[in-house]
């Protein structure tokens, strides 16, 4: 490159930043047609369930127009779990499937399932109590979808996999454990905005916990052990066992998304579902949370950052208002987006606002880190000083209201049913969120300012970086350790 080319890339890259920093021209932005309030629904799409027994087994319906396909999910609570059996779960929810039963091998196994349903899949899910916010509710889950004259073999294929699979071929479960820990690490990296995010959480919060011994880097560390042979077995002798204690009847709650007429159909069959799994229920609660770590870091050899800063607004007496539904938006695609992708050269970052109190910043690939974290401590001012006119106003009250009215397919419409009612949150508390977007005005969104200054001064920051950043760049952590060690299942 000559001396005249870099020069003329220089003065580039400054009449760029000069371009970035400089706002539209209020005549430019109005040229742009746009919907008002008055256009967007003042009513929420209504929730639309039912609730009832099946014998001692509780039973939750959403009716729907599902063409006659039947979406049947059992839950069982595991909440009173310890963390160290809730990853041990979680890896034989990964499993579940791909292991051969006393009936029939794997492979016979996946015919039958094809064969018989649409699929069956197993989850491990945490829900926050929305209403009284005492504890959250843990589930471990078996979902079918499947028409209604196969409702038995997809009944009987669900049972066998929950009471009759094989902890015994210790040779596949090695594979299969290498498998999804080489998935998990390439997600750990992919989406290490989410993992850090988690795993900030997981320091004061039990919903980040859970998420992080479930599906992040605690969950990793755990199938990182179990590369060790005498780890590997202690799980194979404990699997089967905590299979048993967790599918009981006294956990069970039985969903169903489907039309009348087939429920109708079913419910001979849903009414003894409950018999097929042993007598037993929850047992004292054993979920622990250890506040200790709040400034994390893990090493790895990718070249950007993910950097997240977490807070609960909830412990500083604030609570949750549609305003902030609004204000992630808003800031998601407005200021953070202005000042860490386009300024900061991140592929992208946001803020998330969650009802349970948790917030989360996070950036995704990023080059950038004490910048990234200086971005969010600067949140509290920029809505300080946040002026907007009505135009203005408006776009981001449908950018929040597209969030809340975002299509759905009668199964999700049945599983956001389900949501609603295992968070205890009701339709009245959709629709007041619903009228405060509607009714928000700038001031509004300068009164969350408190609440932000609050929520960061907690200074909880977790962050996967590039080695060279740590050495670079002054940011401190409480703790520094590998991402992942190089050593393979």
């Amino acid at each position: 490159m000559t001396a005249e080319e870099r020069e003329a890339l220089i003065r580039f890259g400054k009449e760029m930043k000069a371009y970035q920093d400089a706002p539209d021209s209020e005549a430019a932005l109005r040229t742009i047609p746009m919907l008002s309030r008055e256009d967007l629904a003042a009513e929420n799409t209504p929730l639309c369930y039912e609730t009832d027994t099946l014998g001692e087994t509780p039973f939750h319906y959403a009716a729907r127009n599902t063409t006659g396909i039947d979406y049947l999910r059992l839950d069982f609570d595991v909440s009173d779990l310890p963390v160290e059996d809730l990853s041990a779960l979680a890896l034989i929810k990964d499993l579940l499937g791909y292991l051969s039963t006393e009936a029939h091998s794997y492979t016979e196994l996946s015919t039958l399932v094809n064969l018989h349903t649409g699929g069956i899949q197993f989850g491990i899910d945490n829900y926050p109590d929305l209403a009284e916010f005492r504890g959250d509710r843990r589930i471990f889950s078996a979902s079918v979808k499947f028409l209604t004259e196969k409702a038995e073999q997809a009944l009987n294929l669900v049972n066998e996999q929950l009471l009759q699979t094989l902890f015994t071929d210790e040779a596949r479960i090695r594979n299969l454990i290498g498998e999804i820990r080489a998935g998990l690490k390439d997600t750990l990296l992919s989406a290490g905005h989410v993992a850090a995010a988690n795993r900030a959480a997981s320091y004061f919060n039990e919903n980040g916990l859970f998420q992080d011994v479930t599906r992040g880097i605690a969950y990793y560390r755990f199938l990182e052990r179990l590369s060790a042979e005498s780890a590997r077995r202690a799980f194979c002798e404990r699997a089967p066992k905590l299979l048993r204690e967790t599918v009981v009847r006294g956990r069970l709650l039985v969903h169903l998304t489907a039309e009348e007429a087939d429920r109708e159909a079913l419910l001979p069959q849903l009414k003894t579902l409950g018999e097929c799994y042993p007598a037993g229920g929850k047992g004292e609660v054993r979920f622990r949370l250890v506040e200790d770590i709040r400034r994390e870091g893990f090493r790895s050899a990718s070249r950007v950052n993910y950097v997240a800063r977490v807070g609960n607004f909830r412990t500083g007496g604030f609570r949750y208002t549609g305003a902030l539904r609004i204000a992630q938006t808003m800031l998601s695609y407005g200021y953070l987006w202005n000042e860490i992708r386009s300024k900061g050269g991140a592929y992208g970052c946001s803020v998330r606002f969650g009802r349970g109190g948790n917030v989360v910043f996070s950036s995704y690939r990023d080059p950038k880190l004490e910048a990234t974290d200086k971005v969010y401590e600067g949140t509290p001012a920029y809505l300080e000083h946040y002026e907007a006119d009505e135009r203005e106003m408006t776009k981001s009250i449908i950018g929040a209201i597209s969030t809340l009215d975002a299509p759905l397919s009668p199964s999700q419409e049945g599983s956001r049913a389900l949501l609603a009612y295992l968070t205890s949150y009701t339709l009245e508390d959709v629709q007041r969120e619903r009228n405060q977007i509607l009714e928000a005005n700038a001031e509004d969104i300068r009164a969350l300012a408190p609440m932000l200054r609050a929520l960061l001064s907690e200074d909880v920051v977790c962050a996967i970086v590039n080695e060279s950043k740590l050495k670079t760049e002054d940011i401190k952590f409480d703790k520094v350790e590998m991402l992942y060690s190089t050593g393979e299942v």
